[in-house]
């Protein structure tokens, strides 16, 4: 990722009026592309100003994360069509803000708008301190549009509904919204605008007419199914790997216990006619016999120091 030729802590935050910026509107994705940059490190600029600031004015050390680059490159790659407009300093060319809007398209083929279930996840702090669908008119509108696709391949497509799909400005965000709902208004393409919003960007988007309304994808009970099914086969077959090897190392140990035990045996016939034999000639010696057993049963003379050779005969 090529770095741009500027530093974004040095660009300035745009004038009301756009005095001193232009807007431009690139031509293909790929233009998109060539910005993405710029975009990614502008929306960290965007991040650390406001943090700067709200610590400033309320000091609860909150901050705002900024959008990442693989969302920004995804978006960008997937949204079809891909449409938007860029911001920059008149004279230095340098970014100062973009959106890109698209239509609103769902991959899951359970997705619902439904904004008075709790799996929306409108909590009652949410419904005590923003504007939010309250009696469930606005998901049933949006659940009313037309739409069309199939969700393994194009997407589900809700031709009527517009998606504002990314946004970063210092200073411009409110004029380039105004843009995009200006264009929505006049034009005859879609019906309505959704987009994403972060917690700390709720009230910007309230100022803008936005409402929050509750979007919930209910589980695919098959594909569940088909997953759960898949994950206990692989669990099922890393088991009998394991007991597989669990057995291949238990033959190895008893392998190996055996083999000691006929190396020991070997062993044992081997030594045992060699000490037979010089028993045999201790025995012939008077000064020895007081240190030897005769056989089992038969104490030694000097029991204390006595040296037992019974089992080295084979004695029982």
């Amino acid at each position: 990722v090529k770095e741009p030729p500027y530093s974004m802590y040095k660009v300035p935050t745009c004038k009301p009026d756009l005095e001193g910026s232009v807007i431009v509107d690139p031509p293909s994705r790929e233009a998109w592309f060539a910005a993405i940059t710029e975009m990614l490190l502008l929306c960290n600029e965007s991040s650390h100003r406001y943090n700067r600031r709200r610590a400033l004015k309320r000091g609860d050390g909150v901050s705002s994360k900024p959008l990442a680059l693989e969302y920004i490159a995804d978006r960008i790659d997937t949204d079809d069509p891909l449409r938007g407009h860029i911001v920059r300093t008149e004279r230095e060319g340098w970014l100062q803000g973009f959106v890109t809007t698209t239509t609103f398209t769902t991959w899951h083929k359970e997705f619902q708008w439904n904004s008075l279930v709790q799996e929306a996840g409108i909590s009652d702090d949410d419904k005590r301190l923003y504007k939010w669908d309250f009696d469930g008119s606005l998901a049933r509108a949006l659940a009313g549009q037309e739409r069309e696709g199939d969700p393994d391949e194009t997407g589900i497509v809700w031709n009527r509904v517009a998606e504002v799909s990314l946004m970063g400005a210092l200073g411009c965000g409110k004029q380039l919204l105004q843009f995009v709902i200006d264009e929505m208004e006049y034009g005859t393409e879609y019906d309505y605008i959704v987009l994403q919003a972060t917690d700390h960007a709720v009230s910007f988007y309230e100022k803008m007419g936005f409402v929050r309304v509750g979007a919930i994808a209910k589980p695919d009970r098959q594909q569940m199914a088909r997953q759960k099914e898949m994950v206990e086969q692989k669990l099922q077959a890393r088991a009998e790997v394991l007991e597989t090897r669990r057995h291949e190392r238990t033959q190895a140990v008893e392998h190996k216990r055996l083999a000691r035990r006929e190396a020991l045996r070997i062993l044992n016939e081997g030594w045992r006619p060699l000490v037979a034999e010089t028993l045999d000639h201790l025995e012939t010696l008077p000064a020895a016999a007081p240190y030897l057993h005769a056989g089992p049963g038969m104490p030694a003379q000097a029991p204390h120091a006595a040296a037992d050779f019974a089992s080295v005969r084979g004695f029982p």
